[in-house]
């Protein structure tokens, strides 16, 4: 009649130990969600402020000065960043055909050139080619893109021209153009078309215009000729062959 009780107590006791032991595991799940969802709401909550917020969490669970999960994500951060654009005056990684454009006597007496990339760009500082407002060429732009274009023809099945238009900061006060946006783009359409008439493939040409956001700024508003150096046109030449 003793035997009984004392088996049943140990039934008792084991099950009672035995039911008790999934709480730990369970526990333990909570708390690692609880601070998932901690870490969660805390990087989406400080978007600006993400890099700073990855590294105070990886310091207080790593407890280290230099955080391999912070440099992995900063270094991913950089590759996904686009990189600036290479301006160099050395043409040693050019093709022959931009050697021999860069060689030209109209680069020599009108241009600034500079290698961006893999293309050639060639401002033209000095010279007033447009009217304050207007699209169509003063008689000094008209002389110069005459020059041009006999320069540049000779390689019309060779390169892709680019033809940039700007202007200078004042605001348009003719209704004939909306803003500087689009005149810059008439411009460099004006130029573009007198390509093309000269018998430049128009495939191989592409007109974009820059307001006054891409030109060197004059001294002030009163100084009407750096102000008429603004209003001026930039051609980007691509080696076809690299496309």
């Amino acid at each position: 009649m003793n035997e009984r009780p004392d088996q049943f107590n140990r039934k008792i006791h084991r099950r009672s130990g035995e039911s008790h032991s999934w709480a730990v595991s369970y526990v333990d799940l909570l708390t690692v969600l609880l601070c998932f969802f901690i870490i969660f709401f805390s990087v989406e909550k400080h978007q600006d402020k993400k890099e700073t917020v990855f590294s105070d969490i990886v310091k207080v669970f790593h407890n280290t000065e230099t955080p391999v999960s912070v440099t992995k994500i900063e270094q991913k951060q950089k590759q996904n960043q686009p990189s600036p654009e290479n301006h160099s005056n050395d043409l040693s990684g050019a093709t022959r055909t931009i050697h021999e454009i860069a060689s030209t006597e109209f680069v020599k007496d009108y241009g600034s050139m500079v290698f961006v990339g893999k293309q050639l760009v060639i401002e033209i500082p000095k010279v007033s080619f447009f009217p304050s407002g207007e699209k169509n060429l003063t008689p000094e732009g008209n002389e110069v893109t005459i020059k041009m274009i006999e320069s540049l023809l000779p390689y019309k099945n060779k390169i892709h021209l680019t033809i940039q238009g700007h202007t200078d900061p004042r605001p348009i006060k003719k209704i004939s153009f909306e803003d500087n946006w689009e005149l810059s783009v008439l411009r460099a359409s004006t130029v573009l078309k007198r390509f093309i008439a000269s018998g430049f493939p128009a495939e191989d040409a592409s007109a974009e215009g820059f307001a006054d956001y891409k030109v060197k700024r004059a001294i002030s508003s009163e100084d009407e000729k750096s102000l008429s150096y603004m209003r001026k046109i930039t051609i980007k030449i691509k080696d076809k062959s690299h496309d």
